[in-house]
Order: C-alpha cells, then structure tokens, then sequence
C-alpha cells in the first residue's frame, strides 16, 4: 500500500457539525452548523451496502471529529454533501484518520 503523506491531501472540505439547541418548548433543535475547512485525500469506492456513491476519506489527525459529522466538497459547478458511515480510523503512525463516507442526494 502506498504510504500517503500531507502532499496527497489536495481536496478542500468543510467540516459540519450538528448543534442541538434547547427550543423552549420541551424540545431540541438540530441544525448543521460549518466547522474548520480541512485537507483530504478522497478516494471513490465501489460499494452494494451504501445508497449512493461512497468515498474513502483521509485526513490529518490532528483533530476530533464528533460522532455524527458530514463535509462539504465543493466542486466545480456543485457542492457535495458527504456523510461519514463508520468510526474514523487511525491509519500510519497514528498521523491521519481514514473514514468511509457516503454521498447524501437532494442535499
């Protein structure tokens, strides 16, 4: 397996976190909020256990994604809402974390 070093992440994403928030009313709120903008790796899978296209990200280790995160991809001509599927992994020395995500429709 190829060793990947900081050079192979060229794919800008911005984190999403999700915010729960009292409403006042004896309920929660969740709304998606924009985190830090990272550098990733990404890697097309072929998968059948996933409903859309799946991806294997990765990313430096330096941070802690929480346990229900999504990243934007900016494209071209779109934006792509990515959707992490599995714990995050450390891979290589423990310098990067690697992760499947999934690829959101109507997002």
């Amino acid at each position: 397996m190829k060793e990947i070093t900081t050079r192979d992440l060229k794919e800008s994403l911005t984190l999403l976190y999700l915010r729960t928030a009292d409403d006042f009313e004896g309920g929660w709120h969740k709304e998606w909020r924009e985190g830090p903008r990272v550098w990733a790796a990404i890697w097309p899978l072929l998968s059948t256990q996933t409903q859309g296209p799946a991806y294997r990200l990765t990313l430096r280790a330096t941070m802690t994604l929480p346990p229900q995160s999504k990243f934007l991809w900016p494209l071209l001509n779109t934006t792509k809402r990515l959707r992490v599927i599995n714990s995050p992994s450390l891979i290589q020395y423990n310098r990067f974390l690697t992760m499947i995500a999934e690829e959101e429709e109507n997002a």
